[in-house]
């Protein structure tokens, strides 16, 4: 299951509150890595945005509730990445990987979405994506 593995909470990223709930109840939505933006009129997490506004990635993990606070990764390391939101299609390595502006789901499209990392590893590092979501 794809997880925040190297993250340094004081410069790796930051902490905010989700402006919708999100329901975890399957081991594919465990997997799921979303690029997520703040509203600007209230400063919660939104999930996807223009690429001018994703501001890091989130893998939650369980249930969280509108309003929930969740750790969101700017720079830092995932690793079990193996496939994207969709479950069946895999991750590969050497790819650039971007969040897609409408569902914020991760993506190998680059038209108007942005980058937010790299898959560099696979055995014996487990689909390890560099992420560095640049300001």
């Amino acid at each position: 299951m794809a997880r925040f593995d190297k993250y340094d909470p004081i410069s790796g990223g930051f902490r905010a509150k989700l402006k919708v709930a999100l329901s975890v109840s399957t081991a594919l939505e465990k997997e799921r890595i979303f690029g997520v933006s703040i509203e600007a009129a209230t400063g919660l997490l939104l999930l996807g945005g223009a690429a001018t506004a994703i501001r890091g990635i989130i893998n939650v993990r369980e249930s969280k509730a509108a309003g929930d606070v969740v750790d969101v990764m700017t720079s830092g390391e995932i690793v079990d990445a193996f496939f994207l939101n969709d479950g069946s299609t895999a991750t590969v390595l050497g790819t650039a990987y971007y969040v897609d502006n409408v569902s914020g789901a991760i993506t190998a499209t680059t038209t108007s979405n942005k980058q937010i990392g790299v898959r560099v590893a696979d055995t014996p590092d487990k689909g390890r994506i560099v992420v560095r979501v640049v300001q």
